[in-house]
Formats: structure tokens, sequence, C-alpha cells
């Protein structure tokens, strides 16, 4: 989970530990939002809207708009799933580490939640190993024991978070084929990847989904806003267990208006794929201290070979630079994880990363 706010931290100079965007949406693009959020009345529950909004995504992510549900964030997207393809009986499985939320949600669902490790330092994708703890039921519990239950649902994070490594479409599409779990696919970065798996969403497929936030690309954290693609009768189970009326009129119109602006938004990943290389570098340039591992996201997790990675955080924090470290996850010890954020910002974390390390 993310670090609790301590009030001995001063304020920081680079927010670097959310994977947030480093930039707000354009004031023009601001205007126009509230010039569409004035078309609703905010008396009312329901907005024509949301309609509209669930017919641009679906244009958005080329299927039809029976095939889409709207969610708070994404992170209501993946627990609306849990209760719905989970329980006491029915396993939650992913691969560890990956992103926290999976094992919140299965808590929630009453589910046992199994995780498949990934071995360091690279962290590969044993996407075989996963197909066989899913049909087997052997995968290792988070208490440290196979549960011998036929699991429920997948969380699949593609690519993944905080590994930043992808695995390919093939390997979701044998996945699939290997299981009767509904296999969810986590897309939250797939703008920076360039790779998705929503073409393999079949009608008449039961059992895989892809859900999708406006939070990291679109630069729309704040306002909340996710989305789900799968097949109709998966759609109708998931929207049984949403809350009604879970969106409010100014993130659809929010959604509506980024929508409108996709060619401005490839121009926003582009920036940050550049900016990103340019870290990438600057973290391969203090080796043997630091050692980057490729990413094909807005984050980069680095390893400090023999330092104490705690200590290295600390006193980052201290100095205002913010960035992300997995306390509790051991399999992480001697990782951080860093956004790729604003030229300034990279900068700056560079530069009092180099002080760090040779303090």
């Amino acid at each position: 989970m993310p670090e609790p706010f301590n009030p001995t931290y001063p304020p920081p100079r680079a927010k670097l530990d959310a994977n947030e965007s480093p930039y707000e949406i354009p004031a023009d693009l601001k205007e126009r939002v509230f010039h569409r959020a004035l078309g609703a009345r905010f008396s009312r529950y329901e907005s024509s809207l949301e309609n509209e909004l669930t017919e641009a995504v679906a244009d958005y992510a080329r299927v039809s708009p029976d095939m889409i549900v709207l969610g708070n964030g994404s992170d209501e997207i993946l627990h609306l799933l849990a209760f719905a393809y989970s329980g006491p009986d029915r396993p939650v499985v992913a691969f560890r580490p990956s992103f926290e939320t999976y094992g919140a949600a299965a808590e929630l669902s009453h589910a046992p939640y199994t995780q498949v490790e990934l071995r360091p330092p690279d962290f590969p994708l044993d996407m075989a190993a996963l197909t066989e703890a899913v049909s087997r039921g052997d995968a290792v519990s988070r208490g440290g024991a196979a549960n011998g239950k036929e699991a429920g649902l997948v969380y699949l994070c593609r690519p993944n978070n905080p590994t930043a490594n992808l695995c390919e479409v093939d390997e979701v599409r044998s996945l699939v084929r290997g299981t009767r779990a509904m296999v969810a696919v986590d897309e939250a970065y797939f703008e920076f990847a360039g790779s998705t798996v929503v073409p393999l969403v079949d009608r008449l497929a039961p059992n895989l989904c892809v859900s999708r936030t406006f939070s990291k690309a679109f630069r729309l954290a704040g306002l909340r806003l996710g989305y789900l693609v799968a097949p109709p009768e998966a759609v109708e189970k998931v929207r049984a267990h949403k809350m009604p009326y879970n969106l409010n009129h100014m993130t659809v119109a929010a959604g509506l208006v980024m929508l409108e602006e996709v060619g401005r938004l490839k121009g926003w990943v582009a920036e940050t794929l550049k900016e990103r290389e340019r870290l990438e570098a600057g973290l391969a340039s203090l080796a043997p201290a630091v050692r980057p591992l490729p990413s094909t996201t807005n984050f980069i997790l680095f390893e400090l070979p023999g330092r104490d990675h705690n200590k290295v955080w600390e006193t980052l924090r201290l100095r205002g630079i913010y960035i992300r470290r997995y306390r509790g996850e051991t399999l992480l010890d001697g990782y951080l994880r860093v956004s790729v954020g604003s030229p300034t910002e990279n900068d700056l974390f560079l530069e009092e990363l180099r002080a760090v390390l040779q303090a």
C-alpha cells in the first residue's frame, strides 16, 4: 500500500511515487469540461452524458457499447470483478509482486488470494506457471500453503506493476484457453506499452475481460474514471454488483472531452516515452550502484545492489523526492520504483539520488 502521510516529511519537490502524469490537463480542455458539465442537471443522479461516454469509450476501445462498464477509477472495476467472480470457494490468483489492489479485492470478497512468485533479479513473467497454478489450484497462498481449489478469477497486470514488464498476447490467449476462471487483464498502462489484448475479448467467449483507466495517459487521476471491456454476459454480471450512480457528472464530462482529444493524448504519451528513455539512461549512468529494469510503462523499477533501499528512500523523502518503496514485500527488498515525471522533476531526482549514493 502507499506510504501513509507523515507530517515530518517536507512537501514534495518531485512527486514521483504514484505513476500519475506530472502535467495538468491544459486550461482550454478544463474549460471545455466545465462547459460540457453545464449540460447536466446537478440535481439529478442520472445524466445522458453517461450514455454518451459509454459510446465514446466503446469507440476508443473498438468494441460495442454493450461490452463496456464504467467505473469510479479502475480500482472499482477490479473490486467489482472480485465480487462477481470470486468468493470463499473461488480463489483469486495473481503474480507476486503485482498491483496491491488485487489482494484487497480478494479480501473484501472473502476469497483466498493465491500468488505465483516472480523471481528476482529481473522478475520474468512465468505465464506457464501461472496457467498451471490457476487450473490446478496449487498456487502458493498468502498464508504460504496451497489451497487446492480451482481459481474463479485471475488478475494479470499487463504491463505488470511494479516490474514494468509485458507478457506476450499469445501467452494471454493460452492462459484464457487453459482455464475456466475469468481472466481479468489490467491494462492501466497500455497506452505506454503500445500493446493490448482487447481484440481477444470475444462476445461469445466468457472468460476474458480488460480493465483500463483514465488516471495515467489521460491525466485524470483526480477525477477517478476507469472502464471494463468484457463480453456482454460478463458485463451484466459485473453490473449486478455495481453501486448505482457511481460516476459524478464532472468526471463523465471530463472523460468525454479527453476522448475527443486522442490526437493530443498520443503526443503526451510520446513525450512521456521520450522522457522515460532519458530517465533510464540517467539511472544506468549510476551503475553499479543502480540497476534499472527495462520498462514498458510510465515508471521504472530499479535495484540498489548491496545498499539499504529503505535508507535511500528515507533520505530522498527528507529531501522532498517522493518515490515508491514496497514495505513488507520481501521480493522487492533492494528495489525502488520511480514514476516518469517532467524533465525538471527527473533531473532533480537523478541529482538527489546521485548525492545520496555518494554520501
